[in-house]
């Protein structure tokens, strides 16, 4: 049976500030948006392993009827980078790319002062990139949704649903993450932290996420003043890629130091290959500085068991955790919901690189989490429908007002050239609407006023459909 985890059913507290006043597609990136680079996982737009993800160009075209073609991976890289949102309605931009790698996990380290090893042959070939089979989507948190339905009812206007859409990915914290694996994919599993709802695609990972990210959640940490160490000592270990003193190899505190920084700083890399790049210094202040590192203990006590809590070591502590804690700290999961800081917080690089993909797609074409707002509206008693039906380019629109026919022949003259006219120019304005049936007419006359005072209970009965734009049509079939 399949388990699903809803990340921490928090809605997105700020609020939400959207500007319904669509500009056209090509303006909505802002001028000084990086090409694709805020994608990347790092600062140079490779995919992090070393190789460079292959440019993705061209530009869907068309109505929205073609557009839900399946994605072949050939039709994504002919695609262009995605446009970002409406300047206007991303007011608070986001601090930091969508699905970046986080700070300080998992990122480059210094390398050893030590001979490099050969640079691989460059006819080596390149490694192709993890596809997972996983399925990711975004939708719409609760709070945002709502806040755009109360937008959109409180105007008789009609806004294109895609555009609604773009709003809702263009603005952080305006969707949540759903990750499922495949039915097909009957082997794999996802291993989620209780704690913070990051996921793993290995339960070795999520366990070292757990001691990393959450021991002092679970336990105060504290300095204490003890004596240095006595004796002669005449050199010290060190890490070689951090220079951390380590201490005398033939000294009781050397094992626990040397598993203790490559757990809080090293995780990722094998701990022999760690062990082989620890250096010996025989400087004097090395040694002395070493001793007094070792005056000061770092001792850890359980927050649950109060003031008269033991004292451990890192090792104690450790252990304690792998025993007590990581068991009820992980599960596995084959869905997952996850908000989009939680999402964010995912460190596993192959889910990272799926996310940021589908992102992409998304952010391009946000024609999955356009299908949700649709059955949203359709439940919140919002109206649907499809301009140029039959054509490539048909587009879905929402409105409060549910559009309804009227005959022109059984309407007042005023009405009923107004009527005639919007028949014959879909899409016209109501100044094109006075110049063509009132050219002589002064704009503040009373001929004028009579002719486009029915307007506005044409649209509120849904007689005539006004879009966002201002422009007018009537119901289609009309």
């Amino acid at each position: 049976m399949q388990n699903e985890t809803r990340g921490s059913g928090r809605e997105a507290e700020q609020e939400v500030t959207l500007d319904l006043n669509f500009v056209p597609q090509w303006a909505r990136r802002p001028p000084d948006a990086v090409r694709m680079g805020r994608f990347d996982e790092g600062a140079s737009g490779s995919r992090g392993d070393g190789h460079r993800r292959p440019d993705r160009g061209g530009e869907r075209s068309g109505g929205e009827g073609d557009r839900r073609a399946p994605r072949r991976e050939d039709d994504r890289r002919r695609r262009r980078e995605p446009v970002g949102g409406d300047p206007k309605a991303a007011s608070a931009p986001r601090e930091r790319a969508p699905f970046e790698r986080p700070v300080g996990g998992g990122g480059p380290v210094e390398a050893p002062r030590r001979p490099a090893s050969p640079a691989p042959s460059p006819s080596a070939p390149a490694l192709a990139p993890v596809e997972l089979p996983l399925h990711v989507r975004f939708l719409p948190e609760r709070k945002p949704l709502s806040d755009l339905i109360r937008l959109v009812s409180s105007t008789c206007r009609a806004y294109p649903l895609l555009d609604l859409a773009s709003l809702l990915m263009a603005k952080e914290g305006c969707c949540y993450v759903k990750i499922e694996v495949l039915p097909e994919a009957k082997d794999l599993k996802l291993f989620q932290c209780k704690h913070c709802n990051t996921l793993a695609l290995s339960q070795a990972a999520i366990e070292s996420h757990v001691f990393e990210k959450h021991m002092e959640t679970l336990f105060d940490v504290q300095e204490e003043t003890v004596d240095a160490p006595a004796g002669v000592f005449v050199c010290v270990a060190k890490c070689g890629y951090s220079g951390i003193l380590l201490g005398p190899r033939n000294h009781h505190s050397y094992t626990e130091a040397v598993k203790r920084v490559h757990a809080e700083r090293f995780a990722t890399m094998d701990f022999d290959a760690y062990v082989r790049h620890i250096q010996t210094s025989h400087a004097p202040e090395d040694v002395e500085r070493w001793k007094t590192e070792c005056s000061k203990r770092v001792v850890y006590r359980l927050k649950s068991a109060g003031a008269e809590a033991e004292p451990m070591t890192w090792l104690d502590a450790q252990r304690y955790m792998r025993m007590t804690v990581i068991p009820d700290s992980v599960a596995s999961t084959r869905k997952a919901v996850l908000t989009e800081q939680e999402a964010h917080g995912i460190e596993d690089p192959d889910i990272r690189r799926t996310l940021r993909v589908e992102w992409q797609e998304e952010t391009r074409f946000p024609i999955h989490l356009a299908f949700a707002l649709r059955a949203a509206f359709r439940h919140r008693g919002l109206h649907l429908f499809k301009t140029g039906r039959g054509q490539s380019r048909s587009m879905n629109f929402v409105t409060a007002v549910k559009p309804s026919s009227l005959n022109p022949e059984a309407a007042i003259p005023e009405i009923r050239d107004a009527l005639l006219f919007m028949k014959k120019h879909p899409g016209c304005t109501r100044k094109d609407m006075v110049t063509a049936l009132r050219p002589d007419a002064d704009p503040e006359s009373d001929e004028v006023k009579a002719l486009l005072q029915p307007i506005h209970w044409l649209v509120a009965k849904g007689h005539i459909i006004e879009f966002f734009n201002g422009t007018l049509s009537i119901p289609m079939g009309h």
